[in-house]
């Protein structure tokens, strides 16, 4: 579920998937290993016999799953059970993730049992859905049914609170909107559709323009301007700086009062690094960070 801590930090990537295959194949450790590096080329793995021999703390985020992945296929199910294998990952790695199981399953004729939250997966990668509420299944059907025509309030109410991309609601949905429940803890369909709910929620585009409009009249509350950081990597017997990891390079935005600025990237592009440097955990190598007038970069 949760690919940053599932592997063990003081053991290696390849001596814990090994661990599972000695101990359920009987294979001994030459043939455990060789098994390992084939595993790990299968999941589509960068140089698998470097990996091997790194441990988690030296590998991506991604690159974990597809380890967490490799020990989970070494003994050759025929139903795998994924419990939350996006988890913590970004979009971009998911995707990849994602793709890397439905090649698997196409290959090995394998039943997947996904479990998640996150309904954008299911409806990529499931043929059939089951909903459950309570300990209980609520819904349950093909795909298509359960998106398009669910029937269930609890059903209704996941699907209204995913917020849409093409418009902004006055206010999100949530699973209370479409049921309620009495006493007995029983459930009170609310007996109103997604599309019903949500037809008169939308913000007006010629307010979202008034709005826009007045935030950006004012005086930026802060102003990024021209920000670098860069690390410094050492190298030789003296320790010398030999080059630089550019975190963040040449970044310039402002943000407005009463503005949400989105910053949005995949794992290792420099958005924490930003949010660090202006808190000053870390220190800029160049750039101006203007907060009320002040440039914080230099106090």
């Amino acid at each position: 579920q949760e690919p940053m801590t599932s592997l063990n930090p003081v053991f290696t990537c390849g001596d814990q998937v090994m661990e599972a295959i000695i101990l359920h194949q009987k294979l001994n450790k030459k043939a455990a290993k060789a098994l390992t590096i084939s595993l790990f080329e299968e999941v589509q793995l960068p140089d698998p016999e470097r990996i091997f021999s790194t441990y988690p703390h030296q590998i991506s985020g991604g690159q974990k799953q597809r380890v967490m992945i490799a020990m989970a296929m070494s003994c050759q199910p025929s139903v795998l059970i994924a419990d939350e294998p996006t988890t913590a990952l970004d979009v971009t790695v998911q995707k990849t993730i994602l793709q890397l199981m439905q090649k698997l399953q196409k290959e090995k004729d394998m039943g997947i049992l996904f479990i998640t939250h996150d309904l954008g997966v299911i409806a990529e990668l499931a043929d059939k859905v089951v909903v459950m509420y309570k300990g209980k299944i609520v819904e349950q059907g093909n795909v298509l049914d359960i998106f398009t025509n669910p029937k269930h309030p609890y059903t209704k109410g996941l699907l209204a609170c995913r917020p849409p991309l093409d418009k902004r609601y006055t206010f999100l949905p949530t699973v209370s909107d479409f049921m309620q429940e009495n006493e007995n803890g029983e459930v009170i369909d609310n007996n109103i559709s997604v599309e019903e709910f949500t037809k008169d929620l939308a913000v007006p585009d010629s307010d979202r323009k008034v709005k826009q409009e007045k935030l950006f009249a004012q005086e930026p509350l802060m102003q990024i301007k021209n920000l670098k950081t860069y690390f410094p990597i050492r190298n030789g017997f003296f320790g010398g700086i030999t080059s630089h990891v550019k975190a963040v390079d040449d970044v310039t935005f402002d943000v407005y009062p009463g503005e949400t600025l989105g910053l949005v990237g995949e794992s290792g592009c420099g958005k924490t690094t930003i949010g660090r440097t202006i808190i000053r955990l870390e220190e800029p190598t160049e750039g101006e960070m203007i907060y009320k007038g002040r440039d914080i970069a230099k106090m």
